[in-house]
């Protein structure tokens, strides 16, 4: 879980955010319920989600994870949760 890895990613210089097509209402039940130490952000228009092509037609958003560098260049791509050390692996911290 994001959570558990928030640690580690921030230890290698990594922000971590969430990014959702649900309400700010239900991130912030949900935060506070998981003790998430990290934003959750909202898509409600799914424009984000059509963006990063993780939008599905009929089935809904596909659980995708990203690591964007200040650039703006996607350096990490990954359907489903990763862990943290496959994505420290992957990029080489």
């Amino acid at each position: 879980m994001a959570r558990d890895a928030y640690t580690i990613l921030k230890a290698k210089g990594i922000e971590v955010a969430a990014i959702s097509a649900d309400s700010l209402e239900s991130h912030h039940r949900y935060q506070q319920k998981l003790a998430l130490p990290f934003p959750l952000l909202s898509d409600r228009s799914k424009e984000v989600c059509q963006l990063y092509r993780v939008r599905i037609p009929i089935i809904g958003i596909s659980r995708t994870v990203f690591v964007i560098d200040q650039q703006g260049t996607i350096l990490f791509r990954q359907k489903g949760t990763p862990k943290p050390e496959q994505i420290i692996q992957q990029l080489s911290l």
